[in-house]
């Protein structure tokens, strides 16, 4: 289980956010599903179109997370390479 607050976790955001580009990177920052549940309800993310979440311990709620959120509905490029999706993850993406 995580032991991110929801400031440290915004206070990712803000270190990672490129807001001109609209893109959001947190890669390497140990993140698992439930600092995605946190982040995707951050009013921080918004405007995110390009997701950079690699090397983290992301499974396939965290994955469902930002599926569902409306503030990702605009996403156009996210990357989990390294992370813990199953193939049934991935199929859900599609």
């Amino acid at each position: 289980m995580s032991e991110k607050t929801q400031e440290g976790l915004d206070n990712l955001i803000v270190e990672g956010l490129n807001s001109e580009k609209g893109e959001l990177d947190l890669r390497e920052r140990e993140l698992d599903d439930d600092d995605i549940k946190l982040i995707v309800g951050s009013d921080k993310i918004l405007g995110v179109t390009a997701l950079f979440l690699e090397y983290n311990e992301i499974g396939d709620e965290g994955l469902q997370a930002i599926l569902d959120s409306e503030k990702f509905k605009h996403l156009t490029a996210l990357n989990m390479f390294k992370n813990q999706v199953s193939d049934a993850g991935v199929k859900e993406m599609a």
